[in-house]
């Protein structure tokens, strides 16, 4: 029977073990990922396409890198918590409108396109770190009309990601706050 016991446990072990080293690489494809776009957010400056002075580049290429440090604690628990927490949070949210006025802007379209794929990037590590979650919506999707109306909040959700104070620095670089 303790023979029984010890292989349970040590097979509880390996398990937690072998989706450890999933997360950690699907966290490390990832991180690969945004260093990527923020290489290309840097080399449009250095091929004069963006202006190095034009705060939402600073806010971009500083929150792609603090979302690289952070993103493997980024997971669906914490983000539902995180954007709960900063629904009605007037700073954010003033920050958000200001910095969507900014994307909006015919000169900052490269820069909108940018923050597209930084928040593209974002909702595919979501979706590779929570698979089981996936396969769960697209079911529900297929099913229940209104759960479009749940997958158009989640999207919303994980675009806050790119704007939260944990993961970016856009508060220090909105002038409106300033």
């Amino acid at each position: 029977m303790a023979y029984f016991w010890l292989f349970a446990f040590l097979g509880l072990i390996l398990l937690d073990r072998l989706r450890r080293i999933r997360v950690d690489t699907i966290v490390r494809q990832h991180q690969f990922d945004l260093y990527a776009l923020r290489d290309e957010l840097r080399e449009a400056v250095l091929h004069g396409e963006i202006d190095p002075k034009n705060w939402v580049f600073q806010y971009l290429d500083s929150s792609i890198v603090k979302t690289i440090s952070y993103l493997k604690n980024i997971n669906l628990w914490r983000l539902l918590f995180v954007a709960l927490t900063y629904r009605r949070d007037q700073r954010f949210l003033i920050a958000r409108e200001h910095l969507q006025r900014e994307l909006d802007k015919p000169s900052n379209k490269y820069l909108a396109e940018i923050h597209d794929k930084y928040a593209y990037a974002l909702v595919c590590f979501m979706i590779s770190r929570h698979t089981s979650l996936k396969v769960s919506l697209l079911n529900l999707f297929a099913a229940i009309e209104a759960v479009q109306y749940l997958k158009r909040k989640l999207d919303r959700l994980i675009e806050y990601v790119t704007e939260l104070p944990e993961t970016s620095t856009l508060e220090e670089h909105v002038p409106a706050l300033a």
